[in-house]
Order: structure tokens, then sequence, then C-alpha cells
């Protein structure tokens, strides 16, 4: 049975067997979340866990056997032992208490801090929500409405550019097709919601990055034939306006040849990771699947545009997804 992505992500064309199995899931993350509160070692119930999460986004996935894969690991959160020394510092509810999910914060160097994420209302959909304040506010301040109009959303992306800009992206469904979406703040208020991505659907699973020079740029995997590739697009511009350099394919496209590194022919990629290097460079990272496996692939772009050759960072025979990454100072 094939689920289709509906407003309603609690219910849609579920059997009852299958919410009776979201159940089981909801009751499972709020003990996960409960035992990571009291400071509990819970490693060894994470390497129970299957490592794509994505795979129980929608209990149709399960095939059935949900409630038996979370015997096993609740049996391992029960004896999960304590972490000594450690303790959970105070919270603070930046979302309000709504229905909220996948959140994203950003920070800058002013002491700006940017919380983004998805609440969603029973029944209508999903709204993407703002909350701008500062490090010495505690998360005080008053939420705004970026996607008003109940939407099919996915994931949003805060970032604050150079200049001090706040940034929100986000994959949303428009006219039946996934797209990535931004809006940034610019003084005057929110900018007009603007299409980033002009790839085939579905183009979703973005990330951002501000780079040193005021520039943004954004990657998000987007379908190609019947595969999905990464793609950049850099956005250029000052205080008040700006705009999109053309979009670029930055894994490895049709007919490359094997690099010196490890292959790079185009293949089917995920999950794309974006960071900015000294003097104007990007790092890139993807999970691909090639020969049976996932492996996780690195690829840099020079500040002249020049891309070197993909990576292999991981052996290719393990289950290698969701890559992250950081540079050094």
């Amino acid at each position: 049975m094939m689920h289709s992505c509906g407003v309603d992500h609690h219910s849609g064309d579920y059997t009852d067997q299958q919410r009776a199995d979201l159940r089981v899931v909801l009751a499972f993350n709020a003990r996960m979340a409960d035992a990571i509160d009291r400071c509990r070692d819970v490693g060894a119930v994470e390497a129970l866990l299957d490592p794509d999460p994505l795979r129980f986004m929608w209990v149709d996935e399960g095939a059935g056997r949900i409630p038996e894969f979370l015997a096993d690991v609740d049996e391992a959160l029960a004896r999960a032992p304590g972490l000594p020394g450690h303790r959970r510092l105070g919270c603070a509810d930046v979302a309000g208490g709504g229905a909220a999910t996948r959140p994203s914060v950003a920070t800058h160097t002013d002491g700006q801090v940017v919380y983004a994420w998805l609440e969603w209302e029973p029944g209508v959909g999903d709204r993407v929500r703002v909350l701008r304040t500062h490090t010495d506010s505690n998360g005080a301040g008053e939420v705004e409405t970026v996607v008003d109009d109940p939407a099919d959303c996915f994931r949003p992306t805060a970032i604050i550019d150079a200049s001090g800009r706040p940034w929100v992206l986000y994959g949303r469904a428009d006219g039946g097709a996934v797209s990535v979406w931004c809006r940034h703040h610019s003084g005057d208020g929110w900018s007009d919601e603007e299409r980033v991505s002009d790839t085939a659907h579905p183009s979703f699973n973005q990330e951002v990055v501000a780079h040193d020079d005021g520039t943004v740029e954004v990657c998000w995997q987007g379908r190609v034939g019947e595969r999905f590739a990464v793609y950049s697009r850099r956005w250029f511009g000052g205080r008040v306006s700006g705009s999109w350099e053309d979009t670029r394919q930055v894994s490895p496209e049709a007919g490359s040849a094997d690099g010196e590194n490890g292959p790079s022919v185009a293949t089917n990629v995920w999950d794309p990771a974006v960071t900015a290097l000294p003097g104007g460079g990007t790092a890139y990272a993807w999970t691909e699947y090639r020969a049976g496996s996932y492996q996780v692939v690195v690829r840099q772009r020079a500040a002249d545009g020049t891309l070197d050759e993909p990576r292999v960072v991981t052996s290719g025979s393990d289950y290698a997804l969701h890559p992250s990454l950081a540079v050094t100072t």
C-alpha cells in the first residue's frame, strides 16, 4: 500500500491497524524522550533502532512488525543505565505548546537566535512557524507564521546570513509538486515566498549555509530521470535585495568517469549536507546507493566553482545514511 503525503499525517488513508501502530510509535517516542531527560545512556537503544528513521515516517512501511520490533527496543530502554555526572539544563517552550515538529535553530555572532518548526493542525494541515529572539531573552519573543495557509510542508531550515538577515527554507507541495521555498527577513518584514529549487518533482531535503561574503547557498535533492541528484544554488545580494545564480548539479552527472578517489559515476543520491570552507569554497556530502550498499560521499567546490572528484568516506559495507559536515579552524 502506498501512502500519499496528504495534509493529515495522523490519519490520511491509514487502516485501523496502521493507526494503532502509529500510537505505539508515538508512545515509544515519549518514553525515549523521557529517558534522555532523565540522563539515561540510550546508546544501546539507538544501536537497535533502524538507522534510517524515515523508514517509519509512514507506519504503512513497517510491514506490520512495528510492535514486535519496538518490544525488543523497549527491553533495552528499560535497562538503560544512568550517566554519572550528567544533568539536564532547563529549557523553554518556544513553540507555545502546539503540535510542533521538525525544529531548526540558527544563531549569529550578534546574539540573534532564530527557531523554525512545523505546526500541524489535525484535519487542516501544516504551517511554518518562526521565532526570532536573542540569546539574552531565554526564548522570549513573538511567534510569526511564514506559511499561514495550511499546506503539505516538510522540515524547515533556519539560517542567519553574514549581514544578520534571518532565513527560513522549507519543502512545500504546490499543485501536486514538492519544491524548496524560502523567505527572509530584512527589517521591514518577511519577503514574499520564493521558490528556490527549479528541478523536477520532488525537490526537497534542503540544507543551507551562510558564506562570509554574505551569500547564502542552498543544496537539495531533486529528481533527474529515474533517480535523485544533489543540486546547489547560491543567493547574492545586499541588505535589501538580491538574486539567485543558476542551479548547478554537484553530484556526478550521467556519463562521469571514475575518479582516483573512488567512483564518481552517476547513481542515486539522497540527504545532502553542506558547509562553508575558508576562502569561499563549499563542501557537500550525501548518501548514495551502489552495489547493494549505502555509502557517504564528500565533494568540495573551490571558490572559483571548480568541483573536485567525489570521495567515498565510508566502507560501503554498512548502512551509512544522513551525513553531517563541519569545518575545523
